[in-house]
């Protein structure tokens, strides 16, 4: 009488393993291939919960950090194109920033997905406040005094013709809202990643 038991219970337990291994391997499937997989270099596609309303932030994105004493690469920036639903990134490792913000030359394509993803969480997390500014160009709190490094955006709105500039402190100041110190750091988190400095 046990080992029937025993036995029964066996066959229940492997009977009710294999349509979880199924469950899994369709699971994994799914991950590694198909229409939801990441995306390769080659067709970088925007993918967001809220296509259509992240992808409409804005056409390009020119974002980084600059830092007047520093020895090397002391202003890093980057270019995010969203045309259509492409995501393109590129890289000004140059210093060209100090030559003047119309000087960036952004001739290094980043194109692996994980920095992508980098930029456009900078994108999506664009303050209102700067989506929405009725200025061009301003400047916030006191970017880069006593040696702090400043952070320098500049966009142009979905639709829009002259580009919004803007440059933040990068630490805390009476000058600047709490929400623009906090994308402030945010964006210098995620150069420090995209440049592969954690």
């Amino acid at each position: 009488m046990q080992a029937s038991y025993f036995t029964g219970l066996l066959y229940f337990q492997c009977k009710m393993r294999l349509p979880f291994i199924a469950i899994l391997i369709l699971l994994f499937a799914q991950c590694a291939g198909g229409p939801d997989m990441a995306p390769s270099s080659d067709s970088l596609q925007v993918i967001s919960p809220n296509k259509e309303k992240d992808s409409a932030l804005v056409e390009e994105l020119i974002f980084g950090r600059f830092c007047g004493h520093c020895g090397g690469n002391c202003s890093p920036m980057f270019s995010l194109n969203t045309s259509g639903n492409v995501l393109t990134l590129r890289a000004d490792y140059e210093n060209h920033y100090f030559k003047g913000r119309d000087s960036l030359q952004f001739k290094n394509t980043l194109d692996e997905p994980a920095k992508l993803e980098l930029a456009y969480q900078v994108m999506r997390r664009l303050p209102e406040m700067l989506l929405a500014y009725s200025k061009t160009e301003d400047s916030f709190g006191c970017p880069d005094c006593a040696d702090g490094c400043g952070i320098y955006v500049e966009f142009i709105p979905e639709g829009g013709t002259a580009p919004k500039k803007f440059r933040l402190d990068l630490q805390e100041s009476e000058g600047q809202p709490k929400v623009l110190s906090d994308y402030a750091r945010f964006v210098s988190d995620k150069v420090n990643e995209i440049m592969g400095k954690y």
